[in-house]
């Protein structure tokens, strides 16, 4: 991706959707292995920990490649060209909870990510 904007002159960027939805997780209740294997299923906070996992994969994202996070205005909005790993709400940069901001979670998650998608994988 970023060699292609370099080769045409034109920024891309990655779209993630989330929802506020994710701030209902706290910090223990939030395992990514518990999300793979629940004992207790429950939809709601699968849906919740899978909103967090979102911010906390595009944040990390943001980190390795460059990308951006309401879908249509960060997608075209000329006011967020430059802009990468922040949580948009309502076609504003909006506040995500705290631990949607921990950069040491992000880097589990992705880290843990890229395990399992090597063991699917091979």
């Amino acid at each position: 991706m970023i060699e292609t904007a370099e080769e045409i002159g034109i920024e891309g960027r990655i779209i993630n959707v989330s929802s506020v939805v994710h701030s209902w997780i706290r910090r223990e209740g939030f395992n990514f292995n518990t999300m793979l294997n629940p004992k207790n299923y429950n939809g709601t906070d699968a849906y919740a920990q899978s909103k967090l996992a979102n911010i906390l994969h595009t944040k990390e994202l943001a980190k390795r490649l460059e990308g951006a996070s309401t879908a249509c205005y960060v997608s075209l909005s000329s006011k967020v060209i430059g802009v990468n790993g922040k949580y948009f709400a309502d076609c504003n940069e909006s506040s995500c909870s705290v631990l949607a901001n921990d950069e040491p979670e992000a880097q589990k998650l992705w880290k843990q990510t890229q395990e399992l998608m090597h063991s699917q994988l091979h």
